[in-house]
């Protein structure tokens, strides 16, 4: 496979203001933000490449993680459950998981 299909095994994460001491060196993290990119430098005669690093706007230690964008076990149980019986028809979950999330939309 090409660099490009590649999901990266670490990322960047950017802290400013208040952010910066919420965490210790080697502290386990859940990090909440938006990922963003940047153009790396240009060379002449390579093609132009981009960094992706998350934009931080909240940092939450693993132990006191929970709620939205935090997996459990009972989670993926519960995932696995909602498609098996959703099979034969995915545009009618696809509709049940909009009505849940953004009711205004549908």
């Amino acid at each position: 496979s090409s660099e490009l299909e590649r999901v990266p095994r670490s990322i960047a994460v950017v802290l400013l203001n208040d952010l910066v001491d919420t965490a210790s060196a080697g502290q386990e993290v859940v990090v909440y933000g938006v990922v963003r990119r940047r153009w790396k430098p240009a060379r002449p005669g390579q093609r132009c490449d981009i960094e992706l690093f998350i934009d931080a706007n909240n940092v939450a230690p693993c132990q006191e993680a929970t709620g939205p964008g935090v997996s459990t076990e009972e989670h993926a149980v519960q995932f696995r459950e909602f498609w098996a019986r959703r099979r034969r028809d995915e545009f009618a979950a696809r509709a049940e998981i909009l009505r849940g999330v953004a009711p205004t939309l549908h």
